[in-house]
């Protein structure tokens, strides 16, 4: 099974929400895999975790994309690596609208 699928379904049978799902922030993944989940280990704070690459964190740890409202690795970042490409490609096209 792929960690989408995994996530999936803890989604569905444990969170009973399966729009808890988010992309995963990590640079080498981006999978529709990201949940928050409680470990035994710290079962007061609930942790982050993609079933696809591993990436884990806390709540406090992520950013939000203010674009898309993706996870972002890192609280103090604006934009997610796709919006941030995307600004950077309009930037270069001199503007969205402004092509030929």
């Amino acid at each position: 099974m792929y960690g989408w699928n995994i996530a999936q379904h803890y989604a569905d049978n444990i969170r009973g929400d399966s729009r808890s799902i988010s992309t995963c922030p990590s640079p080498w993944c981006g999978e529709e895999a990201l949940l928050e989940v409680t470990t035994r280990e710290n079962s007061d704070e609930p942790a982050i975790l993609c079933f696809e690459c591993g990436f884990l964190s806390t709540a406090v740890g992520l950013g939000v994309c203010d674009e898309c409202s993706r996870p972002t690795v890192d609280p103090g970042t604006r934009l997610c690596t796709d919006c941030q490409s995307l600004a950077q490609s309009c930037h270069a096209d001199g503007g969205i609208g402004r092509g030929g």
